[in-house]
């Protein structure tokens, strides 16, 4: 076996290790039900697709807050699961997640996630930036807060 393989398995390994490593231990999202947890990554994913294919620092971004809430996936299965269900989501899914969170201190961490999903990369994506803006507005996160 020769150095470049022996590398690139242990950068491999790295890659898909990394939630398990250094996941968000303490995310109050441990606490939600397990119908909220589902529509809180579904709208990250979401967040994370538009426009855009989503990038390695979100996706591993995106594993470190679901296994910090106790959904145990391996990257892969990760991105199929919530990635599937954002792209066949719908006003349905919207409608719920304003039911879910508004008024909530789920909302206000999903702010903070949903903005560290968009800064994790560079350039940031306008549109995902304005749509994180929109669904602060629609969670009912006033002004004084979101700063």
């Amino acid at each position: 076996m020769t150095i470049t393989n022996t590398v690139e398995k242990i950068r491999s390994f790295y890659e898909e290790d990394i939630a398990t490593r250094i996941p968000f231990d303490l995310h109050p999202l441990q606490y939600a039900t397990d119908y909220q947890k589902q529509l809180y990554g579904t709208m990250l994913a979401m967040l994370i697709q538009y426009e855009n294919d989503a990038q390695k620092e979100q996706t591993v971004l995106l594993q470190r807050i679901m296994k910090g809430a106790g959904i145990e996936l391996t990257l892969q299965q990760l991105l199929q699961h919530q990635m599937q269900n954002a792209t066949t989501s719908d006003e349905k899914v919207a409608k719920e997640v304003y039911d879910e969170f508004t008024n909530n201190d789920l909302a206000r961490n999903f702010t903070v996630d949903a903005l560290m999903l968009v800064y994790a990369l560079a350039p940031i994506k306008e549109k995902q930036l304005t749509f994180v803006s929109e669904l602060v507005s629609v969670l009912n996160i006033d002004l004084e807060m979101f700063q």
